[in-house]
């Protein structure tokens, strides 16, 4: 039986990456927690939808940024980050 918890009615699986459900999860949570402008940004959304809506644009500006690019190259496919479970460890 794997090792599991629920946070905020998410269900996660303890230990996949570093504590967090994937690599991308993580690598998200990375950035957006040690990037100051990203936080704050990130403390302004409602829900885990407007923070994914929020990365979702972000995404559409990459080819703008040098940051934003190496960014999204690190998080990989950004399709499989659990945003619900960065939502709820940047809200507490």
């Amino acid at each position: 039986m794997p090792n599991t918890s629920t946070k905020a009615g998410f269900h996660y699986n303890q230990g996949t990456y570093s504590g967090w459900t994937n690599r991308e999860t993580w690598a998200a949570h990375l950035w957006i927690t040690n990037e100051e402008d990203l936080y704050l940004m990130a403390l302004q959304t409602a829900n885990s939808e407007m923070l994914e809506d929020w990365i979702d644009e972000m995404f559409d500006l990459k080819p703008q940024s040098e940051k934003l690019t190496t960014m999204f190259d690190d998080i990989g496919s950004v399709w499989r980050v659990n945003w619900g479970e960065i939502y709820d460890a940047i809200q507490d």
